[in-house]
């Protein structure tokens, strides 16, 4: 190859080499660098957790475990009664109510388990009654002496039905509760024992009377988060609240035996 072919095909290769440049950046095809989008990862969201404190609100319907034995002792004025047999008189009245609830609580989670104490007070009477005929007349023949003189013993006794109310009210309970978590974590099924305690009432035609009794609390429930702050509750619990205590009445001594109570309620918890 002679001198000038090589000089005329370094020139040629020169031009090419110049135009390229200028042919990609005006055609726009071929090199083009295409601008790198990028997409910020997703913000991590925190699972929802049990830990802290809660507060409620329920509804539920209570039931007397049995029921209230409201029985009569032997008295003076049993003498007056016409069939000696039917000094063998009870009360039985059946309890039962709707009542409304208020709790606070704070719950721990660890892991695929809950656990935590509460205390809940409820609003609202569990009541019942029943009635006897007594069929008590006074019959003939003279008054004890320990009687004489006592003209209001014939009113007392004259009716022929006699009443009596029984009911639970002030129902509060201590309790602590726990249990595994299903459904990704955001149900609790849970077991629940403490101490309960509620005011049995006796309304007799002449007299009242009340005792307050203290027992165990056993209960089984399920809450369910349907927020991080809002949960639902449905709850059975078992409250051994009997109690035993005396009312006199019209000269007669009435033993009242009170046997718990059975309670179902269902509610939101608030958690803060």
């Amino acid at each position: 190859m002679t001198n000038s072919h090589r000089t005329y095909l370094s020139g040629t290769a020169l031009v090419i080499a110049l135009a390229l440049p200028t042919t990609v950046l005006a055609g726009g095809k071929m090199g083009e660098i295409e601008p790198v989008v990028v997409t910020p990862p997703a913000p991590m969201t925190q699972p929802m957790t049990w830990t802290g404190f809660y507060g409620g609100l329920g509804v539920g319907y209570g039931r007397g475990v049995s029921s209230t034995d409201i029985s009569r002792n032997e008295s003076e004025i049993m003498l007056f009664v016409e069939d000696p047999s039917s000094t063998n008189q009870s009360f039985n009245p059946s309890v039962s109510g709707f009542i409304g609830s208020a709790r606070l609580g704070y719950d721990v989670q660890r892991g695929n388990f809950v656990f935590g104490g509460l205390i809940e007070g409820t609003l609202g009477k569990i009541s019942g009654s029943d009635s006897i005929s007594a069929e008590l007349t006074e019959p003939d023949g003279p008054r004890p002496a320990s009687l004489e003189g006592r003209e209001d013993v014939q009113s007392e006794i004259s009716p022929s039905n006699i009443n009596a109310n029984a009911s639970y009210s002030n129902l509060m309970s201590v309790a602590v509760r726990g249990g595994p978590l299903i459904n990704d974590g955001n149900t609790l099924l849970y077991g629940r024992l403490g101490l309960s305690r509620a005011k049995l009432e006796v309304e007799l035609p002449d007299a009242n009377g009340s005792s307050t009794g203290t027992g165990v609390n056993v209960g089984l429930g399920a809450e369910h988060l349907l927020t991080e702050s809002i949960s639902v509750f449905a709850e059975y619990n078992f409250h051994d609240v009997g109690t035993s205590f005396s009312v006199s009445s019209g000269g007669n001594d009435w033993d009242v035996k009170g046997k718990g109570l059975h309670t179902v309620s269902m509610g939101v918890n608030f958690r803060f």
